[in-house]
């Protein structure tokens, strides 16, 4: 099914918003990601912000928001 909404309106995070994001993350935050869908490269790169720290908070929260192509 083709969507008529482009691919930021379907809740796709822009490269603007991944960088606040991250900022928080290596602030010590723990971002909240409802409504948004997360590209596994954008994933990758909140892994690496994490640090290896809080493994549970990126299981949970980051891979189930994660879209897998």
């Amino acid at each position: 099914m083709l969507s008529i909404f482009r691919k930021r309106q379907r809740g796709q995070l822009t490269n603007r918003e991944l960088k606040k994001i991250l900022t928080a993350i290596k602030n010590g935050g723990q971002p909240c990601f409802v409504g948004f869908t997360l590209s596994e490269a954008q994933a990758a790169k909140i892994k690496e912000a994490l640090g290896g720290t809080r493994e549970a908070y990126y299981r949970l929260i980051v891979e189930g928001h994660t879209v897998r192509r």
